[in-house]
């Protein structure tokens, strides 16, 4: 798939996924990059109310040229791929599927340390990073680091074996075999 093209070669491409909606704090990743610079870009992955403000607050802050809002994508496993990271910004979780999904594409994830989103899901450093919660200076130090690690993407794929999660075993499919695309929307951004 062509999909993944818009994200730019000479950059360090970061992802979000999610419903746009309070609960996933997304003007909290626009409060992040504003304090990164300009080769850091967010492409966020997902529909909702939320929308126009945060359209509104990516212009105040001029950043149109490094966040984009992609809207719902049929299969957001290409992106997960290629980013260098995907965070997590949310106040409180389920159960956050999407840290599985980014792992089981070998990507590393920062997340907020909220209800839900704890030590039982990320190892430090392994398949990702806890934030102390609400902590928007130790998560922009963290994309900091992180994006300049060359981390193991084989051994962030093992953090996902222990789950026994068909879903993951379509993810592999979708990402591996490039099967027939299948409509992820309904549980990824549930």
């Amino acid at each position: 798939s062509k999909d993944n093209e818009i994200m730019l070669k000479d950059r360090i491409n970061i992802v979000a996924v999610g419903m746009l909606r309070k609960e996933k704090a997304f003007e909290r990743l626009l409060q992040v990059f504003n304090l990164l610079d300009d080769k850091y870009c967010l492409y966020i992955i997902g529909e909702g109310i939320q929308r126009e403000m945060l359209e509104e607050n990516i212009k105040k802050l001029k950043m149109e040229n490094r966040v984009k809002l992609l809207g719902l994508k049929e299969n957001p496993y290409i992106y997960m791929k290629e980013a260098k990271l995907l965070l997590l910004s949310s106040l409180y979780e389920g159960f956050p599927n999407v840290i599985l999904e980014a792992n089981a594409c070998g990507t590393f994830v920062i997340a907020n340390a909220c209800a839900g989103v704890g030590k039982e899901i990320i190892q430090n450093g392994i398949n990702g990073y806890l934030v102390e919660e609400n902590n928007i200076n130790e998560f922009t130090k963290a994309i900091k680091y992180y994006s300049h690690l060359d981390y193991d993407k084989d051994r962030v794929k093992k953090t996902t074996e222990r789950y026994n999660v068909e879903n993951i075993v379509n993810i592999y499919k979708d990402i591996f075999l490039d099967g027939e695309k299948e409509k992820y929307e309904n549980y990824i951004l549930s």
